[in-house]
């Protein structure tokens, strides 16, 4: 009885910190979506601004492409390119240039939508940090969060996408 509970912890702590996504659940989220940016100025870490936005997602064998158009508050529309990518099995991911693990990747509403959690270290502001980005999908909406701590304990909202299915 001992050498079952002892395996069955092994099994479980082995499992930890190797949540994953499939190319599948990331192919839910393709096609052309509306929105808000809402971002924490880099100048002072605190003033608010909200553009809006949109965005193209398209997922391929093992990356995504996103194509991001925002309007700034002068009219200029601003557009942006970038992927996401999934390596070892879908428990890493590249985005945004950096590296993160998946922390945490859960369905929701009886596999209608998911949560995922990355977690990594990059740059932000100049300044090494830890960076946490949440992704939650849920049918005709995303939303994307990106928080940052400079020490590693105390985070804050750097920007929020939310997006509306077109």
């Amino acid at each position: 009885m001992i050498k079952i509970k002892f395996i069955l912890l092994l099994v479980v702590f082995a499992n930890i910190g190797h949540a994953q996504i499939t190319a599948e659940d990331f192919k839910k989220i393709n096609g052309q979506w509306k929105g808000t940016l809402t971002y924490t100025d880099y100048s002072d870490d605190a003033t608010k601004t909200t553009l809006k936005v949109s965005m193209d997602f398209n997922w391929l064998k093992k990356h995504g492409k996103i194509t991001t158009t925002f309007l700034e508050p002068n009219g200029t529309e601003i557009q942006d390119k970038s992927k996401i990518k999934s390596k070892k099995k879908g428990t890493k991911i590249i985005y945004d240039g950096n590296s993160y693990l998946v922390k945490e990747f859960e369905t929701q509403n009886n596999s209608d939508g998911w949560k995922l959690l990355l977690i990594g270290d990059g740059k932000d502001n100049g300044k090494n940090a830890s960076i946490k980005q949440t992704f939650l999908f849920k049918k005709n909406q995303l939303s994307i969060t990106k928080e940052i701590s400079y020490n590693k304990s105390n985070y804050f909202i750097r920007n929020i996408y939310a997006f509306e299915k077109e």
